[in-house]
C-alpha cells in the first residue's frame, strides 16, 4: 500500500527578494456569509485528504467549520488510515451537512485529492491538508480577493507552526524569509516560467477558481505531487494574485512527512522534474491548455518567457530540498551526484540560487566541488575535540570535510606526549595504538567527512598549514579542538562568503559560557559602512582588575582562561529552534520592488567591502572566527609561522592582498576557554620576542608605526594579564623590557616620547591606566595603584 503523508513543500529556507508584481490591488472587505440552501451548489469545495494523523484531524476538521465564510462544502477522503484517523474526522463533523467522509482503499495522496475532484461541485476549490488548519478568515479573504477580480487564483502566506506551538510567518514565496517586503493584495506577473518558480508550488494555501483547473490532475504513484499540478495550472494563466495574510497554517516537523521523507524515495524528485520540463516544453510548443476567463471567453497569449532558466532553477531548488532530508550518507551522496548530472549542462549560478533559498554550497556541489574544509589543530585531548566534532555533526551544512591534525602539543590526557599516528579518512582501521590514540581515532571516524592527520610535533601553527595543504574545499576554517558552532553557521558564513566575493570573512564570538557579553569580532566600537559595532572585552566594567581581585578571564585566540574560570555544560547558542530561526533570517535582500516594501540598503556586511589597513587592529585575530577562501590563500603563499602572534602576522597579512571582506553575520562561534584545550597562549613570552612578532604583523600589513605600537601594548597587556609567569618578579621584568621594547616603535623623528602616545595615539580602550603607567605611558603609579600579588583580569585576550 502507499502511503500518503500530506504536506508537498518545505517551509522557508534561504534570503532573497520578493516577487515582481506588476501591480498592487486594493483588498477587498467582504462579510460572513450564510450557509448553503438545501439543494443548492456550493460557492467553494475544500478537498481534505486524511492518512493517519489521529493528532491532527479534529484540529483541522475545526478551523474548517469556524470559517467565516460558511457556503462550502467539505470532502474529507479518508485514504485507508489505519490510526483510526478516518472515525475521528466523522466524529469531528457529525451533524453537519457541509461535510462528506469517504473512504477508500489507500492510494496515496494524489488519488485522494483526485477522488475529491471528481465529487467537488462548487465553482471555486481548495485544498486543506488533514495535519494542518485554517485562520477563521481563510475562505472569506481568498474568495472576496477573487470575486472582485479576473484572477483565476490568489494565493495567501503562511504561519508555519512547530511541534512546540510556535510560529513564524512566511510569504510563500521561495528565497524570502520572512514577511518583510510583502504587505497586502498583488497582482503578480506569471508571464516568465522564472517567476513562477519563485511561488511555492503548494496546492494548500491556495483558491482556484474552477475554469482554471478544469481537467487537471495529481500524478498519481509519485510524491511531490503538488509540483506539476501547479505548474500545470500556471501554464493557463499570465499571473496570480498574492494576499499578505498567512491565513494557512502549516504543521511542521510531524513524523511521516514528505518533506521530510530521506529514503530511497526521495528520487522520484527526478520524475517529477521530468513532467515539469514537459509542461514547459508543451507551453513552447504552444500546445498548453488554455482555459476560459471568468467571462468565459477563451484566453490567448504567447507561451511564457525563460523555460530554460526556469527548469535549472527549479531543479536546483528541488534537489537541495530533497538532499537536506536524506541522512543516509551514501544515498545522500547518490543523490547528490544524480542532481549534478542532472544539473551539467545548465547549472545556476550562486546569485541566481540565493533568490531562491539555496545556499552557496549546494552550487558548488553540483559543479562538483568540496564546499568547504574545517582543519583542527588537537594536543590529543578527547573531551574538548569530542565537543567541536559534536557541534560540526549538527550543522545544517552537510558537504564538507574535517581535518584533524596532531599539532604534538602536550595534553593533560597521561600517555598523549607526541607520537606518530596513522594519516586516513573516515572508516579506515588503525593499526595498534596506545588506547587514548585508538579513541581519538574512533572519536574522528565517528564523523561524516572527517579524517585524522598526523603531525610531527611542530605546533598549533604547523599543523594549520598541514590541515590547509590537505585541504580540497573551495574555503577554510580554522577551528581550535573544543570551539562550538550553532547549527546554521558553516550554511551561512559560506554563503555570505560566496555571494559578497570575498577572500575573507569575520565573525563574532562567545567567550566560553560569557553568553550576556557576546564579542563582535572586532576591537572596539567602529562606523565604518559594513561592519557590526565593535565591542571591547566587557562593555561596562573595567577589563584591568588589580591583580589582587583574582578576577575571571575571558579567552584569548587560542581560547583559554585564566584560572577560576568554571567549566558547565551548557547548549550552543542558536541550537533553539527559534534562535536558528533567527540566526538563518540574514539581514540583507536584494532589490526589492517599491510596491512590496522600501529598497534594502546598498552594500554593507553581506555585500562586502574593500579591507583598509586599520582593519588589521579592528579585527579580532582569532582564527577561529574567520572564513578564507583557500585558493585565496594558496595563491598568495599565505601560511601561519611558528611564531608568537602567529594569527596576528596571518590576518595582518591576508587582509592587505584581499580585495574584499565580509561580515559573516549573527551567527558566533563559542570559543574553549577550558585550560585543557590549548596552552600556549598562556605561555610567557620574552618581550624582545613579541616586539619582533608585532613587527612582522607591522610589515605583513603594511602598518603604520602608531598602529604597530598600539598592537604591541596589546599584546603586552595581554600577557601582562593572562601569562603565567614564573613569580611577580618574572613578571616585573618582563613589563620593564616591554618598556624598553616599546621606545623602539616611535617614529623616526619623531618629537613626543611614550609619554605622549595616549594623547596623540589612541590605545585600545581596555588598555587601562595601571599598564599604561608601567609602560611610561601616563604619568607616576600612586601607591594604592601598584599590584601586590598575581592574578588575572576579566577581559578578551588577542591570542598568540
Amino acid at each position: 500500500m502507499t502511503q500518503s503523508p500530506t504536506d508537498c513543500t518545505e517551509g522557508p529556507a534561504g534570503g532573497a527578494a520578493p516577487l515582481a508584481p506588476t501591480d498592487a490591488v486594493p483588498t477587498p472587505q467582504t462579510g460572513p456569509q450564510v450557509d448553503t440552501p438545501a439543494g443548492t451548489v456550493p460557492a467553494i469545495s475544500v478537498i481534505v485528504p486524511v492518512y493517519n494523523v489521529k493528532a491532527h484531524v479534529a484540529a483541522c476538521l475545526a478551523s474548517l467549520r469556524a470559517q467565516s465564510f460558511t457556503d462550502f462544502e467539505a470532502i474529507v477522503i479518508d485514504d485507508g488510515s489505519t490510526d483510526g484517523s478516518g472515525a475521528l474526522a466523522a466524529e469531528a463533523v457529525a451533524g453537519d451537512p457541509r461535510f462528506r467522509v469517504i473512504r477508500q482503499e489507500n492510494a496515496g495522496l494524489s488519488a485522494a485529492r483526485n477522488a475529491g475532484l471528481d465529487l467537488a461541485r462548487g465553482s471555486f476549490l481548495a485544498f486543506l491538508d488533514s495535519d494542518d488548519r485554517l485562520a477563521p478568515a481563510f475562505l472569506e479573504r481568498m474568495h472576496g480577493v477573487l470575486a472582485q477580480s479576473d484572477s483565476d487564483w490568489v494565493a495567501c502566506a503562511i504561519r508555519f507552526v512547530g511541534a512546540d506551538g510556535k510560529g513564524k510567518a512566511h510569504p510563500g514565496v521561495h528565497g524570502a524569509q520572512d514577511m518583510t517586503g510583502f504587505a497586502g493584495l498583488n497582482r503578480v506577473a506569471l508571464t516568465d516560467w522564472r517567476e513562477v518558480v519563485r511561488i511555492f508550488p503548494s496546492a494548500w494555501n491556495k483558491l482556484y477558481r474552477r475554469s482554471l483547473v478544469e481537467g487537471l490532475r495529481f500524478d498519481e504513484g509519485l510524491n511531490y505531487e503538488d509540483h506539476a499540478f501547479y505548474w500545470r495550472a500556471a501554464a493557463r494563466t499570465d499571473h496570480i494574485l498574492h494576499l499578505s495574510e498567512p491565513l494557512y497554517v502549516s504543521t511542521q516537523g510531524r513524523p511521516g512527512q514528505i518533506t521530510r521523507d530521506g529514503s530511497d524515495r526521495v528520487f522520484e524528485q527526478f520524475d517529477v522534474l521530468e513532467i515539469l520540463r514537459g509542461v514547459l516544453a508543451q507551453d513552447a510548443s504552444g500546445t498548453a491548455s488554455k482555459t476560459e476567463s471568468k467571462t468565459g471567453a477563451p484566453k490567448t497569449g504567447a507561451p511564457k518567457t525563460g523555460a530554460r532558466e526556469a527548469f535549472a532553477e527549479i531543479a536546483t531548488r528541488l534537489t537541495f530540498e530533497r538532499y537536506v532530508a536524506i541522512t543516509d550518507p551514501a544515498r545522500r551522496a547518490r543523490f547528490a551526484d544524480r542532481a549534478a548530472a542532472l544539473l551539467a549542462e545548465d547549472p545556476v549560478s550562486p546569485e541566481r540560487a540565493e533568490r531562491l533559498g539555496v545556499p552557496a554550497s549546494w552550487c558548488a556541489r553540483m559543479a562538483g566541488e568540496l564546499p568547504l574544509s574545517v582543519v583542527i589543530p588537537s594536543d590529543g585531548n578527547l573531551g574538548p575535540l569530542r565537543e567541536t566534532l559534536q557541534a560540526l555533526a549538527g550543522q545544517h551544512l552537510r558537504d564538507f570535510e574535517t581535518l584533524v591534525v596532531l599539532d604534538g602539543t602536550p595534553g593533560l590526557v597521561p600517555g598523549s606526549a607526541p607520537q606518530p599516528l596513522l594519516e586516513g579518512p573516515q572508516g579506515l582501521e588503525p593499526p595498534a595504538l596506545a588506547p587514548e590514540r585508538a579513541a581519538l581515532f574512533a572519536a574522528v571516524a565517528g564523523l561524516q567527512g572527517a579524517s585524522l592527520i598526523g603531525d610531527s610535533g611542530r605546533g598549533v601553527a604547523a599543523a594549520r598549514n598541514r590541515g590547509l595543504e590537505a585541504a580540497r574545499g573551495g574555503a577554510v576554517l580554522f577551528l581550535d579542538a573544543g570551539d562550538r558552532l550553532p547549527p546554521a553557521a558553516l550554511e551561512s558564513w559560506l554563503n555570505r562568503l560566496r555571494r559578497s566575493g570575498a577572500e575573507l570573512g569575520f565573525a563574532g564570538m562567545i567567550m566560553g559560557d560569557d553568553t550576556e557579553h557576546p564579542h563582535s569580532g572586532l576591537h572596539e566600537p567602529f562606523l565604518r559602512p559594513g561592519m557590526p559595532a565593535g565591542t571591547g572585552p566587557r562593555p561596562g566594567a573595567e577589563p584591568e582588575a588589580p591583580e589582587t581581585e583574582q578576577a575571571e578571564t575571558g579567552a584569548s585566540e587560542t581560547g583559554q582562561p585564566g584560572p577560576g574560570k568554571p567549566e558547565t555544560g551548557s547548549p550552543v547558542p542558536g541550537d533553539t529552534p527559534e534562535a536558528i530561526r533567527a540566526t538563518e533570517a540574514e539581514t540583507a535582500r536584494a532589490a526589492i520592488p517599491p510596491s512590496w516594501g522600501p529598497p534594502p540598503p546598498q552594500g554593507g556586511a553581506t555585500a562586502g567591502l574593500p579591507p583598509e589597513r586599520e582593519d588589521a587592529l579592528r579585527i579580532h585575530a582569532h582564527p577561529s572566527a574567520k572564513l578564507f577562501d583557500r585558493a585565496f590563500l594558496l595563491r598568495e603563499g599565505l601560511r601561519f609561522a611558528p611564531e608568537p602572534l602567529s594569527s596576528w602576522t596571518f590576518l595582518a597579512a591576508a587582509l592587505s592582498r584581499a580585495d574584499r571582506i565580509v561580515a559573516l553575520g549573527p551567527a558566533r562561534v563559542r570559543i574553549a576557554v577550558r585550560a585543557e584545550t590549548r596552552l600556549s597562549w598562556r605561555a610567557p613570552v620574552p618581550a624582545e620576542a613579541l616586539a619582533a612578532a608585532v613587527r612582522r604583523t607591522q610589515a605583513a600589513g603594511g602598518l603604520e608605526a602608531a598602529q604597530a605600537a598600539r598592537l604591541f601594548v596589546r599584546a603586552v597587556w595581554e600577557k601582562a594579564n593572562f601569562a603565567e609567569f614564573a613569580d611577580p618578579e618574572a613578571r616585573e621584568a618582563f613589563l620593564t623590557a616591554a618598556r624598553a621594547e616599546l621606545t623602539g616603535f616611535l617614529p623616526d623623528g619623531a618629537d613626543a616620547g611614550p609619554e605622549a602616545w595616549p594623547q596623540t595615539w589612541p590605545l585600545d580602550p581596555y588598555v587601562g591606566p595601571w599598564l599604561q603607567r608601567r609602560l611610561g605611558l601616563a604619568g607616576p603609579e600612586t601607591p594604592a595603584e601598584t599590584p601586590t600579588g598575581t592574578g588575572t583580569v576579566t577581559g578578551t585576550g588577542t591570542g598568540t
